[in-house]
């Protein structure tokens, strides 16, 4: 029951969100590393393989939209910093986070913190994230009127029927359509290959703890799982915090020794699966979050070869739905 069309679309959205831009940085902070392709595969399959897992567990068991992915800002942080470390260095770093996840969520200590901020100001983290993915769509209808601008119009008129076809499905198959008539496809064949993990042994200095391990916990803590919880509060939800944070730490744990910079809760994906057009009910909304987990799962495990399908997508229709 709690799977219907309006959920899957919303979890194939998400997961469009989750694996189109997110990738590329992850993509690019590899290669900046020097990472080898069995390196980069192993971070693939770490950071949305397991996210997959997170995603399914934590919804299942909660009745609630919860998402899992990987930090963008994390991310964006080891494309400044990560060429200065050694692999070794980075799984070493990414295991202490994790441990230091785990502490404060064992402690209770993250729990009652974040009890302590005010909502407002959670809210106004919330903002200050969704915002920029909600911007983005004014420049690439200037850039692609035709393509945004119809999948737009086709977005608006499917409100007037949103309980027999959800919004935002019919905007995805009129962009697809439009994407496939007015974008040709590549002539050259995607390779088709399966993702398997690596393991890592771990290396450990005090410029790697300070460079990476204290950001990246941070940034996991505070744009990551702070505003997602908040997203959780504004729907409706009353957020298993304890919870969150302590899959966070562990699934982490996990990933580490793969090559993966962590698991957390997915702020813009969580706002997706959970919104009103997902399903009437909003105690049957947590089945949009189990079709995004499969999907992240899947991309884990084809990892390279799905970011060549995606590329065929235009970033414009990507961004827009």
């Amino acid at each position: 029951r709690a799977i219907t069309l309006g959920s899957a679309s919303a979890g194939l959205v998400a997961a469009l969100m989750g694996v189109t831009g997110p990738t590329l940085l992850v993509y690019q902070a590899a290669l900046h590393a020097g990472f080898s392709n069995e390196q980069i595969s192993s971070w693939f399959f770490a950071i949305y393989g397991i996210s997959g897992i997170f995603s399914v567990w934590l919804a299942m068991a909660y009745r609630q939209p919860i998402c899992g992915a990987y930090s963008i800002a994390g991310a964006a942080l080891l494309l400044q910093t990560l060429p200065h470390f050694g692999l070794a260095q980075a799984v070493g770093a990414y295991l202490l986070a994790a441990v230091l996840i785990t502490a404060l969520a064992l402690t209770g200590w993250f729990e009652r913190l974040l009890r302590l901020i005010p909502t407002p100001i959670v809210m106004g983290m919330l903002a200050g994230i969704l915002l920029r993915f909600a911007e983005e769509i004014f420049g690439e209808l200037v850039a692609d009127p035709a393509l945004v601008g119809f999948t737009l119009a086709a977005y608006v008129l499917a409100q007037r029927s949103a309980q027999r076809f959800p919004p935002v499905t019919v905007a995805l198959a009129v962009g697809v359509a439009l994407a496939l008539w007015l974008h040709p496809l590549p002539a050259e064949p995607i390779p088709l290959a399966l993702t398997l993990p690596s393991f890592y042994a771990p290396a450990f200095s005090l410029d790697a703890f300070f460079s990476l391990t204290l950001p990246l916990m941070l940034l996991t803590l505070s744009s990551q799982n702070a505003t997602g919880i908040g997203v959780l509060w504004a729907l409706g939800y009353r957020a298993p915090i304890h919870a969150i944070t302590l899959a966070t730490g562990l699934f982490s744990l996990v990933t580490a020794p793969m090559a993966g910079h962590g698991i957390n809760l997915a702020t813009p994906m969580t706002a997706i699966c959970g919104d009103a057009g997902t399903h009437r009910d909003p105690d049957l909304r947590w089945g949009a979050a189990v079709v995004n987990g499969v999907l992240f799962s899947s991309f884990g495990l084809l990892g390279l070869t799905l970011l060549a399908l995606i590329r065929v997508l235009p970033l414009g229709l990507i961004k827009t739905v």
